[in-house]
């Protein structure tokens, strides 16, 4: 039996406790523009939303073979609103938000990429960012660094640095996120490196080594708890077999239920065994009589804190 300091203590932080299966990360590609809206032209011809789609399919495709879970907000030359891809994100429930655009300037001699993400320390009134990206500003600049630094080091392209951008998907959402700016049409340069197949799998490579630099496939444990004070004692009481989440995610904010509640109980009191009553248990640890009528329950299944709702996530 764990001591009753420790069991109070773990009584106290109550937390959630519904096992869930481990999962890979989960990403949202958004390809910019699309359908009637084009996005920029490039001086060769070349339409944004063309390539943006071309390089977020070959991302996704290399971010697959990584392991990681990828959903696009599209997949197809279609329109889509600013609040409509940040809403299918927040659905979607991912790790990371990553947007993939190429850039256009009234000066032709710009070149170069870039990658913009919301930071609360440069806050813009007339557009105001949601609470949780406010928060994540750390993170999404870490994750922005991350993919540019992995960006330019494989395609070769000239730094344009990190830009903190009050633009819509960056800081509207409820994860990290970033917008990445691959190079600029509005440059012959730049237009005529878009306009290769080549190049665009190389820049789909960049940002898919930028974000496996930021997280890996399988290390999302928690990965809404990133940032949050709890962290630490989450993590250790998970390796102690005290917590767990809901499909690799803990949902820090979300209030117990009471099925949750009984759980952590017979986790931290080590309860013993129920039996049904009126019943009892034969050595092998069935049930016989009782409740159940025909005898078929199992003492080892019934009721033990842990084991009693695993099914059940």
């Amino acid at each position: 039996m764990r001591k009753p300091w420790m069991r109070a203590a773990l009584l106290a932080f109550a937390l959630l406790v519904v096992p869930g299966h481990a999962s890979a990360a989960k990403i949202v590609v958004d390809a910019g523009h699309g359908g009637s809206d084009s996005g920029a032209i490039g001086v060769n011809g070349l339409q944004e939303k063309t390539v943006n789609l071309d390089i977020a399919r070959r991302l996704r495709d290399l971010l697959v073979q990584r392991g990681y879970e990828v959903v696009m907000s599209r997949n197809t030359d279609d329109f889509i609103s600013l609040k409509g891809r940040v809403d299918f994100t927040n659905g979607q429930q991912p790790d990371l938000f990553v947007s993939v655009h190429a850039n256009s300037y009234f000066n032709a001699d710009a070149r170069g990429a870039m990658v913009l993400y919301y930071d609360d320390a440069y806050p813009q009134s007339s557009y105001p960012a949601s609470e949780e990206m406010k928060a994540l500003t750390p993170e999404s600049r870490k994750l922005a660094q991350q993919v540019l630094d992995a960006f330019v080091q494989t395609t070769g392209l000239e730094n344009k640095g990190l830009v903190p951008s009050a633009v819509y998907v960056v800081r509207m959402g409820t994860v990290p996120s970033i917008l990445v700016e691959t190079a600029f049409l509005s440059n012959a340069a730049d237009a005529e490196l878009l306009a290769s197949d080549s190049m665009r799998q190389t820049m789909a490579l960049g940002i898919a080594r930028g974000i496996e630099a930021y997280i890996s496939p399988q290390s999302n444990v928690f990965p809404d708890l990133r940032g949050h004070w709890a962290r630490d004692a989450v993590l250790r009481l998970k390796a102690q077999g005290v917590v767990e989440g809901i499909g690799g995610r803990f949902e820090p904010s979300r209030m117990l239920t009471r099925a949750e509640w009984a759980t952590l109980l017979g986790r931290v009191f080590d309860l013993p065994v129920a039996k049904p009553a009126g019943s009892s248990c034969a050595g092998d640890g069935t049930v016989t009589g009782g409740v159940y009528g025909d005898g078929g329950g199992s003492c080892g299944a019934a009721g033990a804190g842990a084991g009693a709702y695993r099914d059940a996530s």
